[in-house]
């Protein structure tokens, strides 16, 4: 899917709400400017986490590469799994002057990066 066809995906969930529809020009403009401008400065700005399998004390695996780390913890007693993503889940807070957009747009960026992670 490309860019233009997902901004369209986006902003047709807004269209079925009455008091949404006058946001979408300025929901549009938004992405666009998230996409374009802001996405690329934060290129540089990565976020680490790791996280526990539960219930995987018998799974012995080990996998290392740029972005994913995989390994069995013998004190955790678990495989831990770490991730290196992009730092989308900061700074969108107040992206735009519509209160409303901004929650938009840091919602879905929040959500992508837990995606990611």
């Amino acid at each position: 899917m490309g860019y233009s066809e997902f901004k369209s995906k986006f902003v047709q969930y807004f269209l079925q709400y009455e008091n949404t529809k006058s946001k979408i020009e300025s929901l549009k403009s938004a992405l666009d400017r998230a996409v374009e401008i802001e996405l690329p400065s934060r290129d540089k700005n990565k976020t680490f986490q790791i996280r526990d399998i539960t219930n995987s004390e018998k799974l012995r695996i080990s996998y290392d590469s740029q972005f994913l780390m995989c390994n069995y913890s013998n004190k955790k007693d678990r495989v831990l799994v770490g991730t290196i993503a992009p730092a989308w889940d900061r700074g969108w807070k107040n992206f735009s002057k519509d209160d409303f957009v901004s929650d938009q747009i840091n919602t879905f960026f929040l959500l992508c990066k837990s995606i990611c992670i």
